[in-house]
């Protein structure tokens, strides 16, 4: 039998040995649901007018699984966001299905305490009218984190499917300056797939919220499917992590293979080349002609790179430029634009100015022509530098 206790504004824990004020509701301080393994538990609360958040503190027994859900009150928004003892966050969820309530789930091995934060989304709680402003229930769960799948071969490929908020870690080595191509795709599942690339540490399950991406991507492989191209910054391990976008699930496959990127194609000044974007994983990169360079060494100036899409309809390519400089580590972005050209075209304007690195410094500028949004077909465009 879950312990069950209900409050109409205030907390009320008579159970657990502790009952809130409406006062104590007005500070920050985190209320501990239980000194016991807490579950079955309805609260409804408000957020603090100093920083618009409320935090409970939550016990778990070894083995136990628990959902933690923010149902919203008032026409509030709430985001849950679990920490645990030491400040490092454990998971996080705005919109779980299709409404505005927010849900974790949360499993521990060895049982441990957490932190769970409601705040309201944009962080602020003007307007939202009296208290209380969320119901925070926790409920019993048979969840478990998804053991990491381990890439023993390339090319690798992995059909899985994913719970709402869950996520499925894929560990690979890699050594410094070797380029991966991965893709996670749902097939109309009702999965937007999220690929995340992370640091890997091993004997360790590599979570979303527990790590920093190298890089990620959402939408670039067109149809909802993620795509995205990683090069090592290191020899090391490493993990692709796929989530859903919002609290989406359902069947994926996922992808992971070893590329080689071709090299830069040259492009001289006042001259138009023709391209195709076919991915917005591996686009186009140009780089200017040693007689670019040499003359706009002479005379250095503004330069003008313009990129227009061939053809017209919904089918046409929205061009979309990014401009950077050449590192070991892959380009440095300096600059971007999706359609200061007009008409959906890019545009990027570089003020050249007269320096002793400015040789070596166009030598190592790329320019890159992608796409904004998804790439559902191939597109043709137009590239020029001009000054």
């Amino acid at each position: 039998m879950y312990r069950i206790a209900l409050t109409a504004i205030v907390l009320c824990l008579g159970q657990a040995g502790l009952v809130q004020t409406a006062g104590a509701q007005s500070r920050t301080i985190a209320a501990d649901i239980a000194q016991q393994p807490s579950v079955g538990y309805v609260i409804q609360g408000s957020f603090a007018p100093a920083d618009g958040t409320r935090a409970y503190w939550l016990t778990l027994a070894a083995g136990q699984s628990v959902e933690v859900t923010a149902l919203p009150l008032g026409g509030t928004d709430p985001v849950l966001t679990v920490y645990d003892e030491a400040g490092a966050e454990l998971a996080t969820n705005d919109d779980f299905g299709d409404g505005l309530a927010a849900r974790v789930p949360l499993f521990s091995a060895a049982g441990q305490r957490v932190r769970v934060v409601v705040s309201q989304l944009g962080e602020s709680t003007e307007g939202l009218g009296d208290a209380p402003h969320f119901t925070l229930t926790v409920t019993p769960s048979d969840w478990r984190p998804s053991e990491p799948e381990t890439v023993s071969r390339l090319p690798y490929t992995h059909e899985g499917t994913l719970r709402a908020n869950g996520e499925q870690a894929f560990i690979f080595t890699a050594k410094q300056g070797d380029t991966f191509e991965a893709v996670a795709g749902s097939d109309e599942s009702g999965l937007d797939p999220y690929l995340r690339i992370v640091p890997a540490t091993p004997g360790q399950t590599p979570t979303v919220a527990g790590t920093t991406a190298l890089v990620e991507d959402d939408d670039s492989g067109g149809s909802l499917a993620a795509q995205l191209v990683f090069t090592a910054p290191g020899d090391g391990t490493y993990a692709a992590i796929v989530s859903g976008v919002g609290s989406g699930s359902g069947a994926y496959t996922f992808g992971l293979n070893r590329i080689e990127l071709p090299d830069p194609i040259e492009i001289g000044l006042d001259e138009t080349v023709q391209g195709v974007v076919a991915s917005l994983a591996a686009p186009p990169v140009y780089r200017l002609s040693q007689r670019a360079i040499a003359t706009l060494v002479r005379q250095p100036g503004a330069v003008q790179i313009a990129m227009n899409a061939m053809g017209e309809g919904e089918d046409a390519l929205d061009p979309y430029l990014k401009v950077g400089i050449d590192t070991p580590f892959g380009q440095s972005e300096i600059a971007t634009d999706d359609d200061g050209g007009g008409d959906l075209n890019a545009l990027v304007s570089l003020p050249l100015s007269r320096h002793e690195d400015l040789a070596r410094w166009l030598r190592d500028l790329r320019i890159t022509a992608t796409a904004a949004g998804g790439v559902e077909t191939p597109g043709g465009f137009e590239l020029t530098v001009t000054r």
